[in-house]
This record gives structure tokens, sequence and C-alpha cells, in this order.
């Protein structure tokens, strides 16, 4: 699934190239890493979980209203999860979930003259989940499991960040950092099977968080 959607959001992009020829609208590319992890973890789970590190890209289109101030929506591709320990079996396990996100954000240019231009931005972006794996290993065993079950097949989130873009010539190059905070409970009670053993999960306040930066170039 997540190959799939790769291959659609790479024509995504060329379809929305097209449309960007008016002065106030611009496109670009951008690809980056996310550290996610998970607010809460479940009671069978130690109480402390590790930053997951994934990929995360996409395109955007922005449209000024001025010279300081534009709206961007963006169409990402993002990993995000956790890893924990189970208690009861000392078994490493990572959590994963793959995301279409749709972030709508308001960025504020701020006012300095050149090449370096610094920027602001936050809002609310919502996502849909393509896919969620469950991975448990020791030193000599390991097993994957599909977690949908368990999965909440959307998330609602608010990003704030900031970065900067600078220019080379005809050329434009951004650079950003953002933190999300999911308000979705990502992680719903049920049960779910690894290798046909069946497990039961007892899930309460479980969202998403996650930090990311981010490389992009704007057409």
């Amino acid at each position: 699934m997540r190959y799939i959607f790769i291959v659609v959001l790479l024509f995504a992009v060329l379809i929305l190239s097209s449309v960007a020829g008016a002065s106030d609208i611009t496109f670009g590319a951008k690809v980056g890493v996310t550290a996610a992890n998970i607010t809460e973890t479940p009671e069978e789970w130690k109480d402390d979980a590790d930053y997951s590190f994934g990929f995360t890209g996409g395109g955007y289109l922005s449209y000024a209203f001025n010279r300081h101030l534009s709206i961007q929506p963006e169409l990402l591709y993002s990993m995000k999860g956790t890893e924990a320990v189970l208690v009861e079996d000392y078994l490493d396990l990572t959590v994963s979930f793959d995301y279409i996100e749709i972030p709508v954000l308001l960025r504020y240019n701020l006012p300095l003259e050149g090449d370096f231009r610094p920027f602001l931005f936050g809002g609310p972006c919502i996502a849909y989940l393509l896919e969620s794996e469950l991975s448990i290993s020791t030193i000599i065993l390991s097993a994957d499991a599909d977690f949908s079950s368990v999965s909440h097949t959307n998330d609602f989130a608010m990003v704030l960040g900031g970065g900067f873009s600078y220019r080379i010539g005809e050329r434009v190059f951004t650079l950003d950092a953002r933190y999300q905070r999911g308000f979705t409970n990502v992680i719903v009670s049920g049960d779910f099977d690894i290798n046909g053993d069946p497990q039961t999960i007892e899930a309460d306040d479980i969202k998403n968080t996650n930090f990311a930066i981010m490389l992009g170039y704007q057409f």
C-alpha cells in the first residue's frame, strides 16, 4: 500500500506543478525525517516508549495573500510509530503507522530583505492511515503482525513550526522544522493476531506526537 501511495503522490506532484504558474501561487516538493512517539502506552507495555524514526515527503501549494502572509496546503506521506518493550515477555516491540497527511498551514514570512527569508507557520492536519504494523523480536526470534484492527483509521492534529527559504539564482530552497500533536486515539482496545496467536490490547489515551525536519525545493 505504501508504494502505491508514493506513485500516486508523484503523479499529484506533476499535476499540481502545472497549475503553479500564477505569480501569487508557488509549488514545491519536500522530503525529510520524522521522530515519532505516542503520548501514552498500553497497560501491557512498559511506561516509557522511545522515538521511532522514519521518512516523510510530498508536495505543497502556497497561495500568497501578500508579501508576508500565505496559506500552504500540503500532501505528505509520513511514517510514525513508537518503540517499546512488552513487560511480561521482555520483547522488543515496534509499532509503525503509515499516513497520508494533509496539513493546511498559515505561513508568515518575517519582514526581512535579501535571499534569506525566515518564516513561521501553523495549522490543522488531517491524516488517513495507509498501513499499521507491529513487530516483536528477541535475540533469536522475530514476528510481524497486522495492527490495523486496533488502529484508528483517521487522525486530526495541529502543526507548529518554522524555517527559512534561501534563493540561489532562480532556485529557492527551504528548510523547516515542525512539531505535530495528534488529538485522536490512534490505538484502540481490541484483539489482533501474532502468527495465529490471539492478543488483546487495552488502550485509553494514546495519541501521535512527532517532530520532523524537511528540506524543500520551490518550483
